[in-house]
């Protein structure tokens, strides 16, 4: 089997996403396995609900994005302690949909490493009694992508913070929802000190080459480049995308606050609020409460417009600063 290594150390997530992609779209018969990283993000599978996914108050106090990728799967944490890597291959009619044999040689070059990896139950990379690597698929036009997350030095607590939705919330959806695990990073597990990162990646490869598949390594072209950074631009770093896609869900909220218990319950579509099923906030009048929830119908579940939306509806019913701020809480995304 034919194997161009590409590697490089770009730590942009949506336009890793993009390069990953565009190899992915590229036309060749030879297998393509990128080796990157990135800078912190979440990234959602492709058919998952992003609001369910992720804390998004601690993305944006950290100033963490949130992407979407084009395989399915669950949530994952990226950060440059994380090494990623993304097998691409020429798939004939007739191969099974999923097949998960293209990991076998990452199973084999990180146990040539000295570290015990093996397959969970969910395909994901189990190693030291903990999870390694999630994993995902993505198949069209003759192509296979399967790719993963290797944790060699995360930021653990970031990740169980980034990865832990607000409890107060509860999603009714279809969507496909992340099975939380034990995760361990491969530093740890490897004899004291344990490289940096990059040089791990090096490592890593060699152990790959080593069976003489990896023919070939160089870094992206500039065309490459030029197709992820399309790419980038009109999906990845685009709210439609990463946040819009998520399928439909109802999100019921429940607060405790000085007056008592206030509950909303909203109908999301397409990113929106198609209906508010449910608005109770002590202190709210029943013929506010209604004015108001008309007036959300419609608004992108994002913060620039939903408070956009509240702000109008605050200053038409004349809620005072301190109940306006309350229905905010209720609402926010």
């Amino acid at each position: 089997m034919c194997v161009i290594a590409i590697v490089h150390s770009r730590l942009e997530p949506a336009l890793n996403l993009g390069l990953e992609e565009a190899l992915f779209r590229a036309p060749g018969a030879e297998t393509r396995l990128l080796l990157w990283r990135n800078g912190p993000c979440v990234v959602v599978g492709r058919h998952q609900n992003a609001w369910a996914e992720a804390n998004l108050e601690f993305l944006q106090a950290r100033g963490v994005s949130l992407l979407r990728r084009i395989s399915g799967g669950g949530a994952v944490w990226h950060d440059p302690g994380n090494l990623n890597y993304s097998l691409i291959q020429p798939r004939t009619e007739g191969d099974a949909a999923l097949d998960w044999s293209a990991l076998d040689p990452v199973l084999a070059a990180l146990r040539r490493l000295g570290l015990p990896a093996k397959f969970g139950p969910r395909h994901e990379l189990l190693a030291g009694g903990g999870k390694i690597s999630g994993t995902a698929q993505h198949v069209s036009r003759g192509r296979r992508l399967v790719h993963g997350t290797l944790l060699y030095r995360a930021d653990l607590a970031a990740l169980d913070q980034a990865l832990h939705p607000a409890v107060t919330d509860t999603f009714s959806t279809r969507a496909a929802a992340s099975v939380r695990s034990r995760v361990v990073n491969l530093a740890e597990l490897l004899p004291a000190p344990a490289p940096e990162p990059e040089a791990f990646a090096e490592r890593l490869l060699a152990a790959l080459a080593e069976d003489g598949e990896v023919t070939e390594r160089r870094e992206p072209t500039g065309a490459e480049w030029v197709e992820a950074e399309r790419l980038a631009a009109e999906r990845y770093r685009v709210w439609d995308w990463n946040f819009a896609h998520s399928p439909p869900a109802c999100r019921r909220r429940r607060l405790t606050m000085p007056e008592g218990a206030a509950t909303s319950e909203l109908e999301i579509r397409d990113g929106r609020i198609a209906a508010v099923s449910l608005l109770e906030l002590p202190g709210l009048s029943p013929v506010a409460t209604d004015r108001i929830r008309d007036r959300l119908v419609g608004c992108r579940l994002a913060d620039e417009p939903l408070d956009a939306c509240l702000q109008t509806a605050a200053a038409a019913e004349s809620l005072p600063p301190e109940l306006a701020a309350r229905l905010r809480a209720l609402l926010r995304p």
